[in-house]
């Protein structure tokens, strides 16, 4: 892992144009699809092709979101994709009333999160900022990330001296 310290923050590394257009297009589609199951609802002679177009647009609008969440986000700078990076873990009021531990940069706890939100499970808690190792850019706000705890981080706090 490299020295963060010789990083730049700036506020934003995501390209702000890329996610204005997404973000028309989810409206665009949204606006379509309400459009086109209200006209089927309300009309007395329902159309049979404003239910498929609204279903089509809405099918469009969850394949878009999938698409927008895996791929990588190119930043705003010099176009190269932009990875993730663990930031230091501060010790705030948050993590200090929860039952845990804190082990290098990360904060272990049982908590709901995830696919399985009514049932406690253990978590690894890092705080991720978006990084460009191009133009030696970081991001200066970070965002919590949840992640599973690996069957050895599981053993080292399922014992008894893991919170002592």
């Amino acid at each position: 892992m490299e020295n963060l310290d010789t990083y730049n923050r700036v506020p934003t590394l995501e390209s702000k144009h890329k996610r204005n257009i997404l973000q028309s297009i989810y409206i665009l589609l949204l606006l379509v699809a309400i459009a086109g199951f209200a006209t089927w609802w309300v009309l007395p002679e329902p159309w049979q092709y404003t239910a498929h177009s609204a279903g089509l647009a809405l099918t469009m609008y969850v394949v878009l979101v999938l698409y927008d969440r895996r791929k990588t986000k190119p930043c705003k700078f010099c176009g190269n994709s932009l990875n993730y990076v663990v930031r230091p873990l501060l010790l705030t009021d948050k993590y200090l009333t929860m039952e845990g531990q804190k082990m290098d940069d990360y904060f272990y706890t049982r908590c709901y999160w995830g696919n399985q939100p009514f049932r406690k499970r253990w978590a690894k808690i890092s705080n991720r900022s978006k990084i460009c190792h191009h133009c030696r850019l970081m991001e200066e706000n970070s965002r919590q990330y949840y992640e599973p705890v690996s069957p050895e981080e599981q053993e080292q706090l399922s014992s008894p001296e893991a919170f002592s």
